[in-house]
């Protein structure tokens, strides 16, 4: 095989097996599993080192055991919890360290939210949402691992980017970008803590992946598109439902997941512009259609809520950010004759 056939092979191979493993076993949270470790297998690079790999599950091992500690110490005071919890969500959208990747970052600020959020239910369910938690983890860099040495990359290495240097106005664009996140992600999480929505955490999931992708929603067309992308990811997640329903095995459900992994990674390693609308489609894809068959028995009619709960979570980070990029747009004055 080719390099690209390699890399679409490794795509839909690796996240099948993660599917496998989360709805197999099906502990709490499984589901996120295959979609948090959907970026190392998306990417056209090497598997992390042992180096990178230790610590990117000790960052996320430590956030976790922060969270977990975070939400047992300010749960109780209301407005000092939500304020310390926009702070620490605003400096880890700011931060520009390199041990911080972007995948690391979304766990961090996929665990401060929800580890918190879910802990409203019950203090003994914060320890089973860490713990959960902590297992993705260790299971997504163990098989990233395992696939890879299964299905090696060889490809080039890309030419080592020289050290960033302080810059005052990325700086500032950072700091510009990280406040509109907040702004945001923040009335996301009052109306769920205020409401203690966790049937619907969907949803606050999909908010914070959308925040973490550069440039999500800044124009209309951009944000029109990824609509799309969403919506389309959805659709496959309700045919394949409904495939599920007449012939309702686990091997076929596997099946279903590895073409789907085929057919769009296929369009994610084209290089096209549009290659990136087919690598969100699938995230939607395998995050409905795993959370929805994990042991539910009102699964049919919460795919369809879990689609309708992504598309409204998409349509809102998009309004917001059209609706805050209009009022940051310098006014042009002018004087009467």
């Amino acid at each position: 095989m080719d390099h690209t056939s390699r890399n679409i092979l490794r795509y839909a191979l690796g996240t099948t097996i993660l599917v496998a493993i989360s709805s197999g076993f099906g502990w709490l949270l499984s589901y996120l599993l295959p979609i948090l470790s959907l970026s190392f297998f998306a990417s056209d690079s090497p598997p992390p080192k042992l180096k990178g790999g230790i610590i990117f599950l000790l960052a996320i091992w430590l956030s976790l055991y922060l969270a977990l500690w975070f939400a047992k110490l300010f749960l109780g005071y209301p407005l000092l919890f939500f304020l310390l919890l926009n702070f620490i969500l605003f400096l880890l959208f700011y931060t520009n360290s390199k041990y911080v990747t972007p995948l690391i970052r979304t766990w961090l600020i996929i665990s401060f939210a929800l580890v918190p959020i879910m802990g409203l239910a019950s203090q003994e369910l914060i320890l089973q949402v860490s713990l959960s938690m902590a297992l993705d983890s260790f299971l997504a860099i163990l098989f990233t691992w395992l696939i890879f040495a299964f299905i090696p990359w060889k490809g080039k290495l890309p030419e080592p980017s020289p050290t960033p240097k302080n810059d005052p106005i990325d700086d500032l664009r950072r700091f510009r970008s990280a406040g509109t996140n907040i702004l945001i992600f923040a009335p996301v999480l009052l109306v769920f803590y205020l409401f203690n929505l966790q049937t619907s955490i969907l949803s606050m999931i999909f908010i914070a992946l959308f925040l973490m992708q550069p440039n999500f929603g800044d124009s209309f067309k951009a944000g029109g598109a990824m609509i799309l992308g969403n919506l389309a990811g959805g659709i496959l997640s309700i045919i394949a439902y409904e495939l599920l329903t007449i012939v309702p095995e686990f091997p076929f459900f596997l099946l279903i997941v590895f073409l789907t992994g085929l057919l769009l990674g296929k369009q994610v390693f084209s290089g096209k512009p549009a290659a990136p609308l087919f690598g969100m489609a699938f995230s939607t894809f395998l995050l409905i259609l795993c959370s929805t068959t994990s042991g539910d028995a009102e699964a049919g009619s919460k795919v369809w809520t879990r689609v309708f709960q992504i598309f409204l979570a998409v349509v809102y980070v998009v309004g917001v950010r059209q609706l805050i990029n209009h009022y940051q747009k310098p006014k042009v004055i002018t004087n009467a004759a």
